[in-house]
């Protein structure tokens, strides 16, 4: 043997001996697998230069399958579903979504009650980035439901209906980042930004009729700009202001 091969050999051997006593990533006790409810609905709208952004709700199972629905945010177009399979990162903080058609793999990191992309398709997200592609787990006693309102600013609500016989409700949509509601002479569409219990409404979107019920409309629609905080009750909602004074309050219909 020449000593070219002795001295190939010493290499081999000696970098085998490196690669195997080589730090290896493991997953620790508090992994978001381990320590995190991560289950569950989460919804938010995440940038798109093309638009107003995109709405996106995902669901995440525990059989490791997901469902993951994208639209135009401020549109009237179906939500297009993608589904496919889940499975944990290494280190256990991390989800690795890959659809079943294979158009999309995604790279996601868990946390209490929000998810964050770190990747799409390869395409890796700075963490100045991740905040904004981020969605918040969806609070099940809110979305879907219809709210009768009952004071704005303190002020209790007592109007006469519509001639369609609606009292001015809201109701937070399960299709999109919306609210629907009737003011008391029109009906409204206001979309927002929830971040666990920071809520920010965009401008309200309604129809022109006027009618006795005009004051109380406008200031409903007013407190929206000044709303900060969401928070459900039993059957009660509340939005406030930063300061913590509630500005509506609602009971379930």
């Amino acid at each position: 043997m020449n000593n070219r091969l002795i001295v190939l050999l010493i290499m081999i051997t000696g970098l085998g001996i490196l690669l195997s006593c080589a730090p290896k990533e493991v997953e620790k006790k508090d992994s978001s697998r381990q320590t995190i409810k991560w289950a569950g609905e989460y919804r938010g709208v995440v940038p798109n230069y093309d638009n107003d952004g995109t709405y996106m709700e995902l669901e995440l199972r525990k059989d490791m399958t997901f469902t993951l629905g994208k639209k135009k945010q401020g549109t009237m177009e179906e939500i297009k579903n993608i589904k496919g399979t889940l499975a944990w990162s290494k280190n256990g903080n991390d989800l690795i979504l890959e659809s079943y058609s294979e158009v999309e793999k995604s790279v996601i990191g868990v946390s209490e009650n929000k998810v964050f992309w770190r990747s799409i398709n390869g395409i890796t997200f700075d963490e100045a980035m991740l905040a904004n592609y981020s969605l918040t787990r969806t609070p099940k006693d809110l979305i879907g439901k219809t709210w009768n309102i009952k004071s704005i600013n303190s002020e209790i609500v007592n109007v006469r209906p519509a001639e369609n016989n609606d009292n001015i409700y809201l109701s937070f949509s399960n299709k999109d980042n919306s609210i629907n509601g009737f003011g008391g002479c029109n009906y409204f569409k206001v979309y927002y930004h929830l971040v666990d219990d920071n809520i920010v409404f965009m401008p309200v979107q309604s129809t022109k009729m006027t009618g006795s019920n005009i004051e109380t409309e406008n200031k409903l629609f007013n407190i929206f700009t000044e709303v900060r905080k969401v928070e459900v009750n039993g059957n009660i909602l509340l939005l406030s202001n930063d300061i913590g004074t509630n500005l509506l309050i609602a009971e379930l219909k």
